[in-house]
């Protein structure tokens, strides 16, 4: 926990409170969160065909077959496996001529394409161009994929509004003096030492007693006060200073 200087909790609100005494665990959540959805974003929108030209052929698909043009190693690795760029042309069902480009990284496929023998695909009548090979379908690497562009924003969106949750209680909270009731080990550690719980009451303006907790590798005495700070309106949103 992020201790903030009693001069400024001491000061009446708005206190002028930044993201520097927000966690460092809530923090990290934000930039992993982040990382997943642009990274996994990324992946989505590189890997071809993309995971949602699998369900439009899934949906759509129609089966011909394609001749192969050439065969080209990219300068791209997946599970230490070479990607190779694979040239198709075929007629789509109106016998239109129709160019194509798909990657794969499988060796046993690579190893059976041959320039005369024609090759099985799955293509789009509204848009012939979105294919892919006959019996290929959304992989490991989609599914993967497609949950950590959910997981992403979801974690970012948790932790950016539990710290902005905390500002503003910090900015604008009523300030108070705790008594710590109990302090319990749990079964996490950090470098710094065993993450201890520490419960404290406190006594609101409404008069009714409120309790509270917090974690930390560093915590005072039992019996110890302490400073912290509540929302005036509901006593149970407070936090230490």
């Amino acid at each position: 926990m992020i201790h903030i200087p009693d001069t400024i909790i001491k000061q009446p609100p708005p206190r002028r409170v930044t993201w520097k005494y927000v966690e460092w665990g809530c923090k990290l959540n934000m930039m992993f969160g982040l990382v997943w959805f642009i990274g996994w974003g990324i992946f989505m929108l590189a890997k071809e065909p993309p995971v949602w030209d699998h369900f439009i052929l899934n949906k759509r698909g129609i089966l011909t077959e394609a001749r192969m043009i050439h065969i080209r190693r990219v300068s791209v690795t997946v599970n230490k496996q070479p990607v190779y760029s694979i040239a198709l042309s075929f007629s789509d069902r109106q016998g239109r001529p129709v160019m194509a480009n798909l990657l794969s990284y499988d060796p046993v496929f690579i190893a059976r394409l041959n320039t005369g023998r024609p090759v099985a695909i799955e293509y789009d009548p509204g848009k012939p161009a979105r294919c892919r090979f006959a019996g290929n379908n959304i992989g490991f690497m989609d599914i993967v994929s497609i949950l950590f562009c959910v997981v992403g924003p979801s974690l970012f969106m948790a932790a950016y509004f539990s710290g902005r949750s905390r500002l503003k209680l910090l900015r604008n909270g009523t300030a108070a003096t705790a008594r710590v009731t109990r302090i319990n080990a749990t079964s996490q550690a950090r470098k710094s030492g065993a993450i201890m719980c520490v419960r404290y009451e406190f006594t609101p303006d409404a008069g009714t007693p409120v309790a509270g907790f917090y974690k930390t590798t560093e915590p005072p005495l039992a019996g110890e006060e302490i400073l912290i700070v509540y929302d005036s309106r509901r006593p149970w949103r407070n936090t230490p200073a």
